[in-house]
């Protein structure tokens, strides 16, 4: 057996000892809709996201009431101008955050979907799972992080860094010190710190070090160009939200 066929196999033996958290795309990186919104509105943002399956909520994250195809949104009806946003919404998936995802890829191929929402303990949303993630899981994803071996220097300050980097990596490589409330990743700091899915090559400065999306991935930031700013005067570094175009 090949190594790489013999690493596959070993995966899906482990299949049964992961549970959906440890692939779970989190709460703060989560890309979804206000059903308040309305339906014109969704599709402008569903078609921006480049995503095809959306979670749409009322209220917060944690009243997800379905899941918005893109291409039902682009499919004309009989009443097209009378249409409702709850005429095209289809049932929603919800999971334990306990379940192992052998199980999980079990029941996505008999109800024939390919996204659930996980529910902590309390009823919350905690994050989401896709088809695409278990199979990543088997086959392998190039860009998976291992500590701080992934951040490519690239000259004059620049520094490429996976999104999925932690921030307590983040901060023992580069002596710095971000941190954000219920937030683990850089990529979930710059997530919020943009208050919406960014577009490619968008920039947001957070206390002298300016993040720029330089790769999306499904509903999350997955590269990052990073900016150590030498120099920063302690006044610019307190306007530390400033948001620019790369």
């Amino acid at each position: 057996i090949e190594s790489g066929e013999k690493e596959m196999i070993l995966n899906v033996f482990e299949l049964g000892d992961t549970t959906v958290t440890d692939i779970m795309i989190p709460r703060t990186e989560i890309f979804a809709l206000p059903i308040e919104e309305g339906l014109s509105g969704m599709l402008n943002r569903a078609i921006l996201s480049n995503y095809s399956r959306i979670p749409v909520y009322r209220k917060d994250v944690d009243h997800i009431v379905g899941m918005l195809y893109t291409k039902d949104m682009l499919r004309p009806g009989p009443d097209e101008k009378l249409m409702k946003v709850e005429d095209l919404l289809r049932e929603a998936y919800f999971i334990p955050a306990t379940k192992k995802i052998d199980e999980l890829l079990r029941e996505f191929r008999k109800k024939r979907i390919h996204m659930a929402v996980i529910l902590d303990e309390y009823g919350g949303v905690e994050g989401l799972v896709t088809l695409e993630d278990i199979l990543e899981e088997v086959v392998g994803e190039p860009s998976d992080v291992k500590g701080t071996q992934d951040i490519v220097e690239l000259g004059h300050g620049r520094f490429q860094i996976p999104a999925r980097l932690s921030l307590e990596d983040f901060n023992d490589h580069f002596k710095k010190l971000l941190e954000m409330e219920d937030t683990h990743t850089v990529g979930g700091l710059v997530f919020n710190l943009f208050g919406r899915i960014p577009r490619w090559g968008e920039s947001v400065r957070y206390n002298g070090i300016t993040f720029t999306v330089n790769k999306l991935k499904r509903q999350m930031i997955w590269q990052l160009i990073v900016r150590i700013n030498s120099g920063e005067t302690q006044k610019q570094k307190d306007n530390n939200s400033v948001k620019e175009r790369g």
